[in-house]
């Protein structure tokens, strides 16, 4: 995706700070991996299958946030704190890995714009379904981080596909704001620090035009870390859990995506969790203007993963900054 020379003039510099305190540990999460099944139905897929197979069960689609520094998205470790008490519940849940052979190049869903995603996802749900026995009518799907912004910006293209939405850690507005003509609820598991905060605001802000049930779960001073521990109490994931299994499917289901996907030029470059070094380079449209942004989002970086080179450049950076000020500051003096 190409960034205009605006937009690159901050989200480099963001880049260097890291997401101070956040800790993104599979520690404190049972997921029982013995029982799941690897490699299915897609390559680097996870599924784990209900109790009865036999007997419809529910199914919940779980999106990975972006991958370390575009590398090897965390199926696991993202899906981990769904699996233990959906499985306790008979709900099937199915991590799919953001298909690198199908365009998504760099291990994040909302940047992923070639072919036609939501059309991936249908595909690989309807080899579950030859497999397992799945109730149609309560299809649920989650995204955490960049995989809720994923949500956010294909809102509309989920009604009929999934029976209710949840955005953890993340969401964007959608690419229209028009509305689909049956919307799919949408609970919000986000915290007002995050500094992207204002475009999970902006996601609800165009949902609720769209429908009234929306639940807004506010975490009060809790940033990016903050929200992936919340996400790891066993008592979140059951009230989310609750919430999923008061929503049936609502509106006529669809067995076809639309056609074709939006350009990654519309992609606002502020939602980026990580921004990869390689991105895509085959759109020429040119992008949006950047949503404006207070001081503290320019130079505050949500991400999925923290690295310590980060903080070194982050130290660079204001060493030389510092360096240039007493420069010039000596240039006035004399």
């Amino acid at each position: 995706m190409r960034l205009s020379r605006h937009s690159a003039a901050w989200i480099f510099p963001a880049l260097a700070i890291p997401l101070i305190g956040a800790t993104f540990s599979t520690a404190s999460f049972a997921a029982d991996s013995a029982s799941s099944r690897k490699d299915f139905p897609c390559s680097d897929c996870l599924f784990f299958p209900p109790i009865d197979p036999a007997k419809p069960a529910p199914l919940l689609v779980v999106l990975h946030g972006d991958a370390p520094g575009g590398k090897k998205p965390l199926v696991e470790r993202d899906s981990a704190p769904f699996v233990k008490e959906a499985h306790e519940r008979g709900i099937a849940v199915f991590a799919p890995r953001c298909p690198k052979d199908q365009g998504c190049h760099v291990g994040s869903y909302w940047q992923w714009t070639e072919g036609d995603p939501p059309a991936w996802l249908d595909k690989q749900i309807e080899i579950i379904r030859k497999d397992v026995s799945i109730d149609p009518d309560r299809i649920w799907i989650a995204g955490w981080s960049g995989g809720a912004s994923f949500l956010g910006y294909r809102y509309p293209s989920l009604a009929g596909r999934y029976a209710a939405v949840i955005f953890a850690g993340g969401g964007m507005p959608p690419a229209s704001p028009s509305c689909p003509p049956c919307s799919p609820p949408a609970y919000f598991l986000v915290g007002d620090k995050n500094p992207l905060h204002h475009l999970a605001k902006d996601l609800r802000t165009n949902i609720q035009a769209c429908t009234s049930d929306v639940t807004w779960d506010l975490l009060p001073g809790k940033e990016h870390g903050g929200e992936w521990r919340t996400l790891g109490r066993p008592e979140k994931v059951v009230e989310m859990l609750d919430w999923l299994a008061k929503h049936p499917q609502n509106c006529p289901t669809k067995s076809i995506a639309p056609p074709s996907a939006p350009s990654a030029a519309k992609f606002s470059p502020s939602v980026a969790i990580d921004v990869p070094n390689d991105p895509p380079h085959n759109v020429s449209a040119k992008p949006p203007p950047t949503p404006e942004k207070s001081a503290s989002c320019v130079f505050s970086r949500s991400t999925d993963h923290e690295s310590p080179r980060l903080l070194v450049g982050a130290m660079v950076v204001v060493g030389i900054s510092f360096s240039r000020f007493r420069r010039m500051q000596k240039r006035l003096d004399s």
